[in-house]
C-alpha cells in the first residue's frame, strides 16, 4: 500500500479520517488475470491506450478498516477463491 493519502470520510466506517488508496478488485484477484495476459498488463476499456500494470485504487478507507479488511480478504482468497478456481485459467481476450 503506498503512503498517500485524501481527506474524506471512509467509507466502511464513515468516519472523517486520511484515506488508503484501496484496491477496487482484490490485488490477488489481479494477479490472477494477469496470468494470461501475454504481456502482463491490463488496457482501460475507455481509450484501449492507457496501459496499467495494477488494477484500479481509488481512496476507499482509513488505515484502521484496510487492515479490518485484509485479513477478511486473505480468508476470502484462502477458503474460497483458490479452492474454486485452483489453476483454472480466466481466459482473457483483448479487444482489437
Amino acid at each position: 500500500m503506498t503512503a498517500k493519502s485524501t481527506p474524506g470520510p471512509c467509507s466502511l466506517c464513515l468516519q472523517p479520517k486520511p484515506l488508503r488508496e484501496s484496491h477496487v478488485i482484490p490485488a490477488f484477484v489481479g494477479r490472477w488475470l494477469k496470468k494470461d495476459i501475454g504481456d502482463g498488463v491490463f488496457i482501460r476499456a475507455s481509450d484501449h491506450q492507457t496501459v496499467k500494470q495494477d488494477t484500479t485504487k481509488l481512496p476507499l478507507l482509513c488505515a484502521d478498516c484496510e487492515n479490518l479488511r485484509s485479513p477478511a480478504e486473505k480468508w476470502f482468497r484462502e477458503h474460497v477463491f483458490v479452492p474454486f478456481f485452483g489453476e483454472k485459467r480466466c481466459n482473457v481476450k483483448r479487444c482489437e
